[in-house]
């Protein structure tokens, strides 16, 4: 067997140098055909690029025309690729960050449209709102109150507590007070002046009738009751006449005159008719007094009958 040098990693034949002039490899790989095999070395653990890597060496095999002749594999260190996370991360945050602005523009917009949203008589924009603007919010708990009264004295009877009836008077003209207030202090002009003084109206025959209805409610007795119809006329009328200007005014419902009419004669009739049970029985009673004596000499007639019958004597004549 011929013991000629080869290289230990393509097999070609070995010049002798320190590299295989075909491959380029180091001569510690070449070996020797028919003689032993080579004894690998014990594996060392490399920190950093290795020494063929740190100053690679001339590919002696392209040097010299050879083909095929593969340079040695790139090394690269643990670690000397960039990590991708932190740009995932920024990129997740600035994406949160840029929906968060986005929702709050959109809230900005829609609670806000157009820059005009109502705050204390003024809009966002600072302009003062016009009187015609302020009297749906004036006039609106005006026709609550009136609606509430109206469901209460649905129900309205002679023998009904009218507890919950006048604590809703009370708060109607509570209201219409401050109505009043709001408008008689809003000193409008030209078009607006002229509704100022619809309202006011409205406002003032509202009072009236609050006034008379919870005086009758009461004191079913008060001679008012007989005002009643005249009044609710006058109030819904001039508070229908706000529907230009109120929406829902023309055809919110006002507590009407009946009921509390009615109630007012039940009431006075039931007083009149105990009042009349009340005279029967002083009358029977008086009789009964007055005939106290009379019964007493009756009474001592007949048992001086009864002793003369028995064989008695009797001293009446």
């Amino acid at each position: 067997m011929t013991n000629s040098p080869y290289c230990g990693n393509c097999g070609g034949p070995a010049a002798g140098t320190r590299f295989c002039e075909r491959c380029g490899a180091e001569s510690r790989t070449i070996g020797v055909r028919g003689g032993p095999m080579p004894v690998a070395e014990t594996p060392t653990m490399v920190t950093g690029p290795p020494a063929w890597q740190a100053q690679a060496p001339p590919n002696f095999g392209a040097a010299h025309g050879m083909q095929g002749a593969t340079p040695p594999p790139t090394y690269v260190a643990p670690g000397a690729q960039r990590s991708k996370r932190p740009w995932i991360v920024a990129g997740i945050v600035g994406g949160a960050g840029l929906l968060g602005a986005v929702g709050v523009l959109i809230g900005l917009v829609v609670i806000q449209p157009g820059g005009n949203q109502v705050n204390g008589g003024q809009s966002t924009q600072g302009q003062q709102l016009s009187f015609s603007q302020k009297v749906p919010t004036i006039v609106h708990p005006i026709i609550e109150d009136n609606g509430k009264i109206t469901f209460a004295l649905a129900g309205l009877t002679a023998t009904s507590d009218v507890g919950p009836i006048k604590a809703l008077f009370a708060s109607a003209q509570s209201d219409t007070q401050t109505a009043q207030s709001e408008v008689s202090s809003a000193h409008p002009a030209g078009v607006d002046a002229t509704l100022s003084g619809q309202v006011s109206a409205a406002l003032t025959a509202e009072a009236a009738w609050l006034q008379v209805a919870s005086n009758v409610v009461a004191d079913p007795s008060n001679a008012d009751s007989s005002q009643l119809p005249i009044l609710t006329s006058e109030a819904e009328t001039k508070l229908q006449a706000l529907g230009s200007a109120v929406g829902g005014a023309a055809q919110a419902p006002f507590p009407p005159a009946n009921p509390i009419t009615e109630y007012a004669a039940a009431v006075k009739a039931n007083a009149a008719a105990v009042a009349a049970n009340t005279q029967f029985v002083n009358q029977v009673s008086a009789l009964l007094d007055q005939s106290a004596s009379s019964f007493k000499s009756v009474n001592d007639f007949f048992q001086q009958l009864n002793a003369v019958v028995n064989g008695g004597s009797a001293s009446f004549t």
